[in-house]
């Protein structure tokens, strides 16, 4: 209690416990005080006040549409109810499972289930290419504010979350809603025969029942529900002029089957690459059939076009995309039992381990993805002819047999042998997911760390002093594989023998570098960690191509149909009026880019032909390139014909271009540096205008926005 009239007037503040519900209440003030004379003071009770401190709490999600299938149009009602009355300002919505592109249902009405108002009603209308074998909300974070306020009566903020897709109190768990707004369709190849078909026919004419064509399929295995979800299945249709008929093309994906086969358990070779260590296989999972491959369709009078040519240029680009492949599994226990690597098996009937290649980005990525620290899924990127294909030799599409497996022996992140790198030990045909990150810098100049395995770059991590994005950098390393570091800095000196430090730490290792071979070991510090399982594979896959501090390159040329959004974060400190951008490259041939048919060997002309093709990514909203010290972040979105290779560029304000690589500006200097994993540095002075090469002028980190 507290007073500030002399004693006369005091005051308490009272604060319920969390958690508390109780409608009967009182305090009471204690007669031990006395007024100035020495009298003793009364007893004193409030009024009676009730206590509400715990929130409203989702109980269920379900639908009052009947369990059925439902096509484009179709409008289905989804109802969430709370534990308790709730006040809501605002509009909410719902995200939905609901295949490649995951729909949102629309907030309606606040309506009561028994006397208070608990319950939020949303509508959700079927979009062309929407699919799910029983609709389910997308995760347990499915329920979104979107601006809205969503309260009980004592002023308690809701608890929103949601059970777990597929639980108990899940939309799924509720009923059964079929979403199909798939076609028929006619299947594609190469060898010139009809390959019309109906669903659940031989699609590719090899003998196998391909199921029903959409970009996701669920079906049941042995270890539960799963799913195969084909992330890029890019869409192009022409139209007969003359007719007004349609031919639309696009990559689909086939389920073949899911077999219980046992002899993948004996079949693995499981060699571990360290003599000392014993590896065997636990157990395997369900090796899970599918068959990606370019389809076309046809409506209506298509007969002056050319459907051959048509069919040919649609193989041709699958022939040439990585295909994404999103395979979700039930998760075994966590402990000893987990997954711990994929296996596949090859036409010739043997098994092997199949992980990713950093230089080429295929192979399969392990996920997490309820983050609950066991492995539920894989990303896979494939292509076809290549390694992971199991009919390499047929063009046109890829057969991929694949599954989980759990080793004894997981791979482990050691330092090597002359403390100045890290190896990872493990079974041949697994690896580890490094994760490095900045924790501080102090070097007046820029540093930056290149990262090997033997002399093999693998990607490279920085910083510089300022605000705006630091650096942060995930490479795939192989059991049996070491990572080693070589220094350079903004100046352009470099050292393959870098003075640097590492050292163990509960979470991983920490490294520091020694730029100026002062001693300190604190011009650029890391913090290292590893895991079996990938974070953000949609920024990693865009990221193939950043191998050194020079590449400065996105891998962009598997966008969706539904196009990608990028997110734009950038940062400036520098005095002169640049404009940022990007240029799009032509495909690669041999080891150099070409801008329009122009390489990036060509001096003047290169950078003449980034002028002519630079793309502003601030066209059509309000902001533009700052300059001085700021900080903003836009979106840059790109349709599916938009495909390529980009690159950032900096166009100064004396008109100078700068862009990747080592020797491509006009006073042959590095001019913009990877700082890490999409993260760039420029430095907007030439070597004759004094530059200090602390490559922060401008910095920008791009992401995949959800």
């Amino acid at each position: 209690m507290t007073t500030s009239n002399g004693g006369i007037t005091w005051t308490g503040t009272f604060t319920p416990t969390a958690a508390i519900e109780d409608a009967t209440n009182i305090l009471t003030l204690a007669d031990t005080y006395t007024d100035l004379a020495g009298n003793t003071g009364v007893t004193a009770t409030t009024a009676n006040y009730s206590i509400d401190s715990t929130a409203a709490s989702v109980v269920s999600i379900r639908s009052t549409t009947p369990n059925g299938t439902y096509g484009v149009g179709d409008i289905i009602t989804l109802q969430v109810q709370f534990s308790e009355g709730i006040v809501i300002t605002g509009s909410p919505k719902l995200k939905l499972e609901t295949g490649s592109i995951d729909q949102f249902a629309s907030f309606t009405a606040l309506g009561t289930t028994a006397i208070t108002d608990d319950t939020l009603t949303f509508t959700y209308t079927v979009q062309i290419g929407d699919s799910s074998s029983d609709l389910d909300q997308y995760s347990t974070s499915a329920l979104e504010l979107n601006g809205a306020i969503i309260k009980d009566a004592a002023g308690n903020d809701a608890i929103l979350s949601l059970a777990q897709p597929g639980a108990i109190g899940s939309l799924a768990a509720k009923g059964t809603l079929i979403i199909n707004t798939n076609p028929s369709n006619t299947g594609l190849d190469n060898d010139g025969a009809d390959d019309s078909y109906e669903l659940g026919k031989d699609v590719n004419k090899d003998g196998i029942d391909d199921g029903e064509q959409e970009t996701v399929m669920t079906f049941a295995s042995t270890n539960g529900t799963s799913c195969l979800v084909l992330k890029t299945p890019v869409s192009s249709q022409q139209t007969d002029q003359l007719n007004g008929g349609i031919v639309a093309t696009s990559t689909s994906i086939f389920f073949d089957k899911a077999t219980n086969d046992s002899a993948s358990s004996g079949g693995l070779q499981a060699s571990i690459n360290n003599p000392n260590s014993a590896a065997t296989v636990k157990r395997t999972s369900d090796l899970i059939s599918f068959t990606v491959s370019p389809t076309v369709a046809t409506s209506g009078d298509v007969s002056g076009l050319d459907i051959k040519k048509i069919r040919d240029n649609a193989i041709a680009k699958f022939e040439s995309t990585i295909q994404e492949v999103d395979l979700y599994f039930p998760e075994n226990p966590v402990g000893s039992d987990s997954w711990n690597a994929i296996y596949k098996k090859n036409k010739n009937g043997n098994y092997y381990l199949f992980n990713y290649d950093p230089i080429t980005g295929l192979g399969g990525m392990l996920l997490d993805r309820d983050g609950i620290n066991g492995i539920d899924g894989a990303r896979l990127y494939l292509k076809d002819g290549a390694l992971g294909d199991f009919d390499e030799t047929v063009n046109g599409r890829i057969a991929d047999p694949i599954g989980f497996t759990t080793l004894s022996t997981a791979p482990t992140l050691q330092l090597s042998g002359d403390g100045k790198g890290l190896t990872v030990n493990g079974v041949d045909g697994t690896g580890l997911w490094i994760s490095l990150a900045v924790s501080s810098f102090s070097s007046s100049s820029q540093s930056n760390l290149e990262m090997y395995n033997n002399d093999q770059p693998l990607g490279a991590i920085g910083a510089t002093l300022g605000s705006g994005p630091t650096g942060s950098q995930a490479i795939y390393l192989a059991a049996g594989s070491t990572l080693s570091f070589r220094s350079s800095d903004g100046a352009g000196n470099s050292s393959n023998n870098p003075a640097l430090t590492i050292a163990s730490t509960p979470s991983g290792y920490s490294l520091g570098l020694d730029a100026d071979r002062n001693g300190s070991y604190t011009d650029l510090m890391l913090d290292i960690s590893s895991s079996i399982a990938a974070s953000s594979p949609a920024s990693l896959a865009i990221a193939r191509k950043q191998l050194s501090s020079s590449d400065a390159i996105l891998d962009l040329t598997s966008i969706a149909a539904t196009g990608i959004t990028l997110t734009l974060d950038i940062s400036t400190d520098c005095g002169l009026r640049n404009r940022f951008g990007f240029v799009k490259l032509d495909p690669l041939t041999g080891t150099t880019y070409q801008v329009n048919g122009v390489s990036q060997n060509d001096g003047a002309a290169f950078r003449t032909a980034i002028l002519a093709q630079f793309i502003d990514p601030y066209q059509g909203s309000s902001t533009s390139h700052r300059y001085g010290q700021s900080r903003q972040t836009i979106s840059w979105a790109l349709d599916s014909s938009a495909a390529g290779y980009y690159a950032p560029v900096m166009i100064t304000q004396g008109g100078e271009v700068l862009t990747f690589g080592a020797s491509t500006a006009s006073d042959g200097r590095q001019h913009v540096k990877l700082l890490g994993t999409n993260t760039f540095g420029f430095e907007d002075l030439l070597a004759s205008q004094g530059s200090d090469w602390d490559f922060n002028d401008t910095k920008i980190r791009v992401s995949v926005s959800a």
